[in-house]
């Protein structure tokens, strides 16, 4: 059934990385420890007007097989955010909010590019799982100071996350993989830069 809430929005992310984009070398080089710093807000496109675009600065870590993620919101609407230009001051301030919690942001980060998705949202309650289907994933918007030139990117993938699961696909979707669906780690920022980039990792 759709998410009683928020059954479909569009997703926007501004990611942060080192000048030498350290972050990115980490999931390319399958490193033990992953850091992912974001700022994300969500938009939603429901007829009944409940809108909502709060910010909220992001990071996940990544040891082994061990994820955790932390958020806190911050001042800024994402239909204001989403005029800046990514070369900003006021976006570098976002990673001192994180470490402001306590977390452990040791390097200098700049706004890297924006990946702008729409995403439809699920409940299995039968089997207490929550599912989101992303799709038209797109890069709206590059920091030049990062990235000088740049193809146009929007990836042709579809991807579908389920939530709450023993690690093992439902039967009720195992259909998905006959429609060209396959199970794989996948990362939009990671994606998202190989088409930017035209690079092949």
């Amino acid at each position: 059934m759709p998410d009683p809430k928020f059954p479909q929005g569009i997703v926007s992310s501004i990611y942060y990385d080192t000048r030498n984009w350290t972050y990115l070398s980490e999931k390319r080089n399958s490193d033990y420890l992953k850091t992912k710093v974001r700022l994300r807000w969500y938009e939603s496109t429901a007829e009944r007007g409940d809108r909502t675009d709060v910010a909220f600065a992001e990071a996940k870590f990544r040891v082994g097989s061990r994820r955790m993620k932390v958020r806190s919101p911050i001042a800024y609407r994402g239909d204001d955010l989403a005029t800046l230009d990514l070369r900003d001051r006021e976006l570098l301030k976002i990673p001192s909010v994180l470490r402001a919690k306590g977390e452990p942001i040791k390097h200098t980060l700049l706004p890297t590019f924006m990946v702008r998705y729409h995403r439809r949202r699920y409940i299995d309650r039968a089997r207490q799982l929550r599912i989101s289907l992303d799709f038209t994933i797109m890069v709206p918007k590059v920091n030049r100071l990062m990235l000088s030139h740049v193809y146009p990117a929007l990836l042709k993938h579809t991807v579908l996350e389920i939530k709450g699961s023993d690690g093992q696909v439902p039967l009720n979707l195992q259909g998905l993989f006959k429609l060209g669906f396959r199970r794989e780690s996948f990362s939009k920022y990671f994606e998202c830069y190989g088409r930017l980039t035209r690079t092949t990792f």
